[in-house]
């Protein structure tokens, strides 16, 4: 359900679980693939759900559920379990309602007017979400065909190349990274960075020169003098792409052992 596939692959994995397990006159399996589009990651893809799904609500009451209860409850304790289970989750509520209500965020992406619709729209903390998306999104460069070429791979890749130094994000002139924003190049390199605030020039980027801001001690000296609010935001950006990088480095190998063994499967029943 959760793997990140594209449709071919869902479907040849689907008819060999439709035909190993002889599911071919169940109903409920029929009704299920009917409705794939919706929950089906290899459907989903490209569409923006906030990071919930259709079982969102059941999974996280289920989670706080088993914090409550437990097999050896009797009736009266499993009552009184489910009573404190449900007063800590209607507070929850309240404090994420009263947070929206009472805090404005700090709109860091290039994509301005759809952080300010997001605050309108959603809590904080799936607003939160949203802006990590952003951030991620601000990675990415669209090409058209006619930037890319007709003429096959080989023009494709020499379009790509020449327009590589005006689509990376740390090129000269192009510089979206929110890091860019407390310091500053040296003589145009951007593997040697400015820091605003304590004056020293960090190498090796602006990885790097996040982590300095950070004071992670990882890669770079901690900067003495950063406040605390840019300190604060540069830990949360570098902990987020630490864990965006994780994230698709698992996603990637699932894919690659899913497509190994539908083509040795392929290759069994070849």
């Amino acid at each position: 359900m959760f793997s990140d596939f594209d449709v071919n692959i869902f479907e040849k994995r689907w008819a060999l679980l439709y035909d190993g397990c002889g599911l071919e006159n169940h109903e409920w399996v029929k009704a299920a693939y009917a409705k794939k589009e919706m929950w089906s990651t290899a459907y989903m893809k490209g569409i923006f759900f906030a990071g919930l799904r259709t079982t969102s609500r059941c999974e996280a009451f289920h989670a706080q559920m088993r914090r409550y209860l437990a097999s050896c409850h009797n009736l009266c304790e499993f009552v009184e379990q489910f009573k404190r289970c449900w007063e800590l989750m209607c507070y929850n509520e309240l404090r994420a309602h009263f947070r929206t209500l009472d805090t404005q965020p700090v709109l860091l992406t290039l994509y301005k007017l759809l952080e300010k619709s997001a605050v309108n729209i959603y809590t904080r903390e799936v607003f939160e979400l949203v802006q990590r998306l952003l951030f991620i999104s601000a990675e990415y460069k669209a090409w058209s065909m006619s930037q890319v070429g007709e003429s096959g791979s080989r023009s494709s890749t020499r379009a790509s190349t020449a327009g590589t130094s005006k689509g990376r994000k740390n090129a000269p002139g192009n510089r979206t990274d929110i890091g860019w924003k407390h310091g500053k190049d040296i003589e145009g390199n951007a593997r040697k960075v400015k820091c605003n605030y304590c004056l020293k020039v960090v190498s090796g980027g602006i990885y790097r020169f996040k982590h300095h801001l950070a004071r992670t001690r990882e890669d770079a000296e901690p900067c003495p003098v950063v406040s605390d609010e840019v300190k604060e935001l540069m830990l949360k950006v570098v902990t987020e792409a630490k864990e965006a990088s994780k994230k698709r480095k698992k996603s990637n190998d699932d894919a690659m052992e899913e497509e190994e063994e539908i083509r040795k499967i392929e290759k069994r029943e070849g």
